[in-house]
């Protein structure tokens, strides 16, 4: 295989690396499950004997770890080992790293089972900061906002409400695709789940008054609706993703609809938590520049270096790979837009061209905008042949007056 390796030292390629800390890291959640089964095992049975108190004792006296430890480790054995109490960690946690573990131990099933290996530690974090804050709104408080008007549709109404929702607080998908549909562009679900991922899975929090927070998760294979606030999970396809869509930006107007730059970051905050994130951010005062203080030498070797705490390990966020920049445009977008700029081989192709495309205006018929830009572009290149044309001809007239 091309990212096997035998010896890091071997590392050539940025794929290889990536290929190398995943495996890391996910050897790492397996230990920690690992770690939490032998902690259990130390709490659940007499093998400690009459040595020490308890299993706390025995982890602070033999490994110097702390009470908070020790429950993180059994916790993570609890939530995330095969019928939470093995020695191995179930399949669908793998890749994830102890350090998301660690933070989606606050978060419920019903969301920890729709998050992807592929979100960062602050992905997590704001799924997480999304579901903290609805948590603090009770129940009664949610009855007693106003509702989100109900949609008169034939289409299912809760999905178009979530639609709804999402097209006001990330727009971006939204006006990508609408752009399309004013080019007279075939959208299909393909087209639609390419808008809405980012360079893989990606996730957006709604909220919607009188219903609470909602999370949206988007995966090639489809879309799982979570409610923060009972936990109900609602699979959608792409296919009834993009017939709702679709009908929701028939009347949805922006005054320039046009195709967005996608984000880098694959989890987007809700609007309402935007905003209370905002208003309680203090302003920093200035710092007076400080001169910079001399960085000491790296040893060597890490021989004599002190061994980090596994809090502190837990801590680590391992920095993405700098890759090559891609397009951060939707694949169907792209295609688009390299169809549309092609150059035409020769004056015959485009005078062929211009008498097709010429028939739409001839006859009357429709004749949509990307049809109309198509035909403008055929004429401005026909007009710089002409000119080339005259241009040599000149030269040939020029040329037998001087003989």
């Amino acid at each position: 295989m091309e990212n096997e390796i035998y010896s890091y030292s071997q590392i050539s390629t940025h794929e290889q690396l990536k290929t190398a800390l995943r495996h890391e890291l996910n050897a790492a959640a397996v230990s920690f499950v690992r770690i939490g089964y032998l902690l259990k095992t130390a709490r659940d049975t007499d093998i400690l004997g009459e040595s020490y108190t308890d299993v706390n004792d025995f982890a602070q006296k033999e490994f110097g770890l702390d009470k908070s430890q020790v429950s993180r480790f059994m916790a993570i054995n609890d939530r995330f080992s095969i019928g939470g109490y093995s020695e191995h960690l179930e399949d669908k946690y793998e890749g994830f790293g102890s350090t998301k573990l660690s933070m989606m131990l606050l978060l419920p099933d019903s969301i920890n089972e729709n998050l992807s290996p592929e979100y960062s530690k602050s992905d997590i974090l704001t799924i997480k900061e999304e579901y903290q804050a609805e948590q603090q709104i009770s129940d009664i408080e949610v009855l007693l906002e106003e509702p989100a008007p109900q949609p008169e549709t034939d289409n299912d109404e809760f999905l178009t409400l979530i639609i709804r929702e999402l097209i006001e607080e990330h727009p971006g998908p939204a006006k990508t695709i609408k752009w399309g549909t004013q080019h007279s562009l075939t959208i299909t679900s393909a087209d639609v789940a390419d808008s809405y991922l980012r360079d893989g899975d990606s996730a957006f929090n709604i909220r919607i008054s009188g219903m609470g927070r909602f999370l949206v998760s988007c995966k090639t294979s489809g879309v799982v609706i979570t409610n923060m606030r009972s936990g109900e999970n609602s699979p959608v396809t792409w296919q009834e993703f993009k017939d709702v869509l679709l009908t929701e930006l028939e009347t949805k107007e922006w005054e320039e609809p046009h195709v967005e730059v996608k984000p880098k970051k694959k989890v987007e905050k809700s609007v309402s938590t935007s905003k209370n994130t905002h208003k309680n951010e203090k302003k920093e005062e200035p710092k007076p520049k400080e001169e910079p203080k001399p960085q000491p030498e790296e040893p060597e070797n890490n021989e004599n270096m002190p061994e980090e705490s596994i809090s502190e390990i837990e801590n680590v966020e391992v920095a993405p790979v700098q890759q090559e920049e891609e397009s951060e445009n939707p694949n169907w977008y792209e295609k688009w837009l390299k169809d549309s700029s092609s150059p035409r081989k020769n004056a015959s192709d485009l005078i062929k061209a211009i008498n097709e495309n010429n028939k739409f205006v001839a006859c009357n018929l429709t004749i949509s905008r990307a049809q109309l830009d198509d035909l403008i572009m055929d004429v401005r290149a026909l007009i710089v042949i002409l000119e080339h044309l005259q241009n040599s001809m000149k030269f040939y007239e020029n040329s037998e007056e001087e003989e």
